[in-house]
């Protein structure tokens, strides 16, 4: 018995001495990294994404705890977020889908944005899946949000699903880009949504008008000029403007 307790304390141990070694491992290779130009940088990102693809997922949260670090204390060094976000790009794993994803929505960095968006494309299907799960009720209303803003970048028809379970929910900004980004997919589960989404606060009911205009194929299934003139009159101008300036695009006699 006394073996057995000492084997397991020696594979503690052992476990304990592995992950101190591997944070001291991703901690050093980022501080090369910053003493480097950018295609040292990206050698030894390279090399560094094939040595943590050993490590499995265990390199997941000292990854993401770098890659926090880096966007609160080093906001300005956007290759360095960009190699994190590369190298995180292999796991396909909550925590990581988790983190490129709030990089996403709050960076104010084009190119951090566009990496982390091919990222979450990369990674897959399980994407959708971590996002989806944060939409539910009961998630804190800034994890939602977060789940939304990234949904409805990634633009794949994945993403139709969750996107539709939010139309009606309780939190307008939620709404709002929900119906913005399913505005953007040509499937006849959205138009039946948009429609209804005339009849929505301001700034929903605008986005709905926009992402209408573009649809002229509609104009033979439903009564988009008719559902599209009713905003004409309703009693906040920016909504007749747009509801105007989308008949205009439309065209026709109908839209006359």
């Amino acid at each position: 018995m006394r073996e057995i307790g000492l084997s397991n304390h020696a594979a503690a141990k052992a476990f304990v001495s592995d992950e101190e070694r591997l944070g001291e491992e991703v901690a050093q290779a980022i501080a090369e990294l910053t003493e480097k130009d950018f295609h040292q940088r990206w050698d030894k990102a390279k090399q560094l994404s094939r040595r943590f693809s050993e490590w499995g997922d265990r390199a997941v949260p000292v990854l993401v705890y770098h890659l926090k670090d880096q966007s609160i204390n080093n906001a300005s060094d956007t290759e360095i977020q960009w190699l994190l976000v590369r190298i995180l790009s292999q796991f396909d794993h909550p925590e990581g889908v988790e983190a490129i994803a709030h990089l996403l929505t709050t960076t104010p960095h084009e190119e951090i944005r566009t990496a982390a968006s091919k990222a979450l494309t990369t990674i897959g299907s399980s994407t959708v899946t971590v996002l989806t799960a944060l939409l539910a009720v009961g998630t804190p209303e800034e994890q939602r949000l977060l789940a939304t803003r990234t949904l409805a970048h990634i633009r794949r028809g994945a993403t139709i699903a969750p996107l539709l379970s939010i139309v009606t929910d309780a939190n307008p900004q939620i709404r709002e880009i929900a119906t913005e980004a399913l505005g953007s997919f040509h499937d006849p589960r959205v138009t039946p949504v948009l429609l209804a989404a005339l009849s929505d606060q301001p700034s929903i009911c605008i986005e709905s008008i926009r992402a209408l205009s573009r649809r002229r194929d509609l104009l033979t299934q439903v009564s988009l000029v008719s559902a599209l003139k009713t905003c004409l009159y309703r009693s906040e101008p920016s909504v007749a403007k747009e509801a105007a300036t989308a008949l205009g695009r439309l065209g026709g006699e109908g839209a006359a």
